[in-house]
C-alpha cells in the first residue's frame, strides 16, 4: 500500500524595506497595484501612505514584498507595535499585518484588509510573509479584519512555518444590490424584510415638519469636505451625549479621514453624501468604493438631536443613500466596522 502522497509548500522569497525608504516602497507597490488591476481601496498605496503620515512616526512598520524570479508578486505593511488586546498595564511587542496598531482611542477601524497579490501566488506569498513572522521577536500575532481568502492563505502558510493561528469568522449583514436586482426588485425598499411602512411614514411626516427631503452627492472637493465638517460634528455630539469619544475622539483621527479626503476623492474611490428635510441636516454618510463595486460604509454623522430622532433618521440616510448606491450600478453595500441593530434591519444578504 503506497503512503499517501504529500503536499509541499512553497515560501515565496520576501524583499524587506525598512520604513526609512518608503519612496522605494511607494514606487514598488504602485507598480504592482498598475499590473495586478488592484480593486481594493484599502489595499491601496494612497490608503497605506496616508495612514503612514498619520500613524507611521509612532508605530514601527516595515515594507514585505514577495518576489520571484526578479518579479514583485505581492505586496503588505507589517508593523511592530507594542500592543495588548484587552484592558490591563501590559504592553506586548506585537505583529500585525496591515494598516492597523494604533493606540485603541485612535483606531481607524479597517476590516475589510487585503493581500496586494493575485490568487495565482496567494498561498505562496502568505507562507513567505509568515516564515519573516517566524523570526522576528513577538508575543502576539494579529490578523484583524482580513477578507476569508487572505485570512485561510496566511493560516496555512502560518502552520507550514510552526506558527499556530487561531481563526474566528466574523458574519454580518449586507446589502447586495445584485441580489435584489436578481430578485425583480427595482430599488432597495421593496427588497428590505420590514420597516417598509415606518420609512416611508417617517420620511412623510418629516417633509410635513420640516419641508422637502433634499440629497447631495458630493461632486468637488469643496463640497466633500463641507459635507464631511458637519457630518464630524453631529458624530461627536451624538457620541459625547453618551459620555463616549465616537469616531472622532482626537484631532489626528479627524485628520486622517480628512486627508483620504484629499487623496481619494478624485480617484472615484471615496464618497460624501448627505440629506437634509428643508433647512435640517439628517444625516451624512462617508464611504470608500472598492473598484470591484463594493461600497463600504465607514463613517456616518446621524442628527440625534430630540426633536429629531423620533423620525429615524439614520434609516432614512442609510436608505436613501443605498438606493443612490443601486441607481449607480454599484453590487454591494458594507456597514462597515461595528454591529448595530440597524444593519440587520437594512440588509437582504451576510459576507463574511
Amino acid at each position: 500500500m503506497s503512503s499517501p502522497e504529500r503536499r509541499t509548500f512553497s515560501l515565496m522569497p520576501i524583499e524587506r524595506i525598512p520604513s526609512a525608504e518608503k519612496s522605494q516602497a511607494a514606487t514598488k507597490w504602485r507598480e504592482l497595484e498598475s499590473r495586478l488591476g488592484n480593486e481594493s481601496t484599502i489595499a491601496s498605496w494612497d490608503f497605506v501612505e496616508t495612514w503612514l503620515h498619520h500613524f507611521g512616526e509612532e508605530i514601527p512598520h516595515t515594507f514585505l514584498f514577495g518576489v520571484e524570479e526578479g518579479v514583485t508578486q505581492g505586496a503588505v505593511l507589517m508593523t511592530h507595535p507594542y500592543y495588548t488586546i484587552r484592558r490591563g498595564p501590559l504592553r506586548l511587542p506585537t505583529i500585525i499585518l496591515g494598516t492597523a496598531g494604533e493606540e485603541k482611542h485612535e483606531t481607524v477601524h479597517v476590516s475589510d484588509h487585503r493581500l496586494l497579490v493575485d490568487d495565482a501566488h496567494r498561498e505562496a506569498f502568505a507562507g513567505g510573509i509568515m516564515q519573516i513572522a517566524q523570526q522576528q521577536p513577538w508575543n502576539q500575532l494579529l490578523l484583524q479584519g482580513f477578507v476569508p481568502e487572505d485570512a485561510h492563505a496566511l493560516s496555512q502558510g502560518a502552520a507550514n512555518v510552526g506558527i499556530t493561528l487561531r481563526l474566528k469568522e466574523m458574519r454580518y449583514p449586507v446589502f447586495n444590490f445584485e441580489k435584489a436586482r436578481h430578485e425583480g426588485h427595482t430599488n432597495v425598499l421593496s427588497a428590505l424584510p420590514a420597516n417598509k411602512r415606518r420609512i416611508k411614514r417617517n420620511k412623510k411626516e418629516l417633509e410635513k415638519k420640516y419641508g422637502q427631503i433634499q440629497e447631495a452627492w458630493a461632486t468637488t472637493k469643496e463640497e466633500a469636505q463641507d459635507i464631511y465638517q458637519e457630518l464630524v460634528a453631529l458624530n461627536r455630539q451624538r457620541w459625547q451625549s453618551r459620555g463616549k469619544e465616537g469616531g472622532f475622539g482626537t484631532d489626528r483621527i479627524e485628520a486622517f479621514y480628512r486627508d483620504l479626503i484629499a487623496v481619494l476623492f478624485d480617484t472615484g474611490r471615496l464618497h460624501l453624501y448627505r440629506i437634509r428635510a428643508g433647512e435640517v441636516t439628517l444625516g451624512s454618510i462617508y464611504s470608500l468604493l472598492d473598484k470591484d463595486g463594493t461600497v463600504i460604509g465607514y463613517k456616518s454623522g446621524i442628527n440625534f438631536s430630540y426633536e429629531v430622532r423620533r423620525y429615524a433618521p439614520g434609516l432614512i440616510t442609510h436608505l436613501m443613500y443605498m438606493e443612490e448606491c443601486m441607481k449607480h450600478g454599484f453590487q454591494q453595500y458594507d456597514y462597515g466596522w461595528g454591529g448595530e441593530e440597524y444593519k440587520t434591519w437594512l440588509s437582504n444578504a451576510e459576507d463574511s
